[in-house]
């Protein structure tokens, strides 16, 4: 009798160290899937606003440029970005018509932590070429009133 409750016992720890294995392994992959999606939305995101606030007074000049390999020297580097990534963002540094309302939908996908780090980015690639034109100014003013939206959406989350 007491052989079976014995096996019995090892039956049912077994199957919950399995159990408990197959938990992990589940909660290890939804964390790198996660991992990988932020670090996909921060790419796509910093690729957009840099080349937006570049390109928002008709041109990129050549310290603006400068500034944004700077900005996104890690991106360009990744040897492991997916090739469908990479294009993405080759797509988004090529579009000369890209709007705020673009920008804005890369922007959704990161927190407000990356949103604030943006806003640094912002003025070092305005301020690139020593000159603020309108056309910065009111690009940055769009940003600034986007980033207090999300703000004040954070809170009331």
């Amino acid at each position: 009798v007491l052989t079976y409750v014995d096996k019995k016992k090892n039956a049912r720890f077994l199957k919950a160290k399995l159990s408990s294995f197959e938990d992990g392994l589940k909660a290890g992959k939804m964390q790198t899937v996660d991992y990988i999606k932020k670090y996909a939305n921060f790419c796509l995101a910093s690729t957009a606003i840099s080349f937006y606030f570049a390109r928002c007074d008709g041109s990129i000049d050549e310290m603006e440029y400068l500034e944004i390999e700077h900005d996104l020297d890690s991106i360009i580097k990744n040897k492991d970005l997916p090739e469908a990534l990479r294009n993405k963002l080759a797509e988004i540094s090529m579009k000369e018509d890209l709007t705020f309302k673009d920008v804005s939908y890369y922007l959704d996908g990161v927190g407000i932590e990356t949103l604030t780090e943006f806003a640094k980015d912002i003025d070092e690639i305005i301020m690139a070429d020593g000159d603020v034109t309108p056309s910065e100014a009111d690009a940055k003013a769009e940003f600034e009133v986007y980033l207090v939206k999300r703000l004040e959406a954070e809170k009331h989350e």
